[in-house]
């Protein structure tokens, strides 16, 4: 009887070694998912942060060259009336020129 008594403890023993491992590994086993699945939220998240970020620059891209335009167009219009000043005062400075030689060489 204490054989089988003890055939018994050594029987519980085993099952409970057993239990434990098993125990073990698929606590191993759920680590290793949380590990990868953590792995997988972050880089969702950092994709979704990448693609907010580009879009947020996108649009204020847009918005910074839609306010810009009007102002290029402005200095551009300015540039061009500058140049038709000065193209009309050279115009005139040249007419002034050829009248005074004009003149000049005529009253010789």
């Amino acid at each position: 009887m204490a054989k089988e008594a003890l055939l018994q403890i050594k029987e519980a023993e085993d099952e409970v070694k057993k239990m434990i491992s098993s125990a073990q590994q698929e606590n191993q086993e759920k680590i290793n998912n949380a590990e990868i699945e953590g792995k997988n939220i972050y880089d969702s998240l950092v994709q979704q942060g990448k693609e907010e970020a580009n879009s947020v620059m996108e649009a204020a891209e847009n918005k910074g060259n839609d306010e810009a335009a009007p102002i290029i167009e402005k200095g551009m219009a300015e540039v061009e009336a500058l140049r038709n000043v000065d193209k009309q005062k050279f115009d005139n400075v040249v007419k002034l020129v050829i009248e005074r030689i004009v003149n000049n060489n005529g009253n010789c």
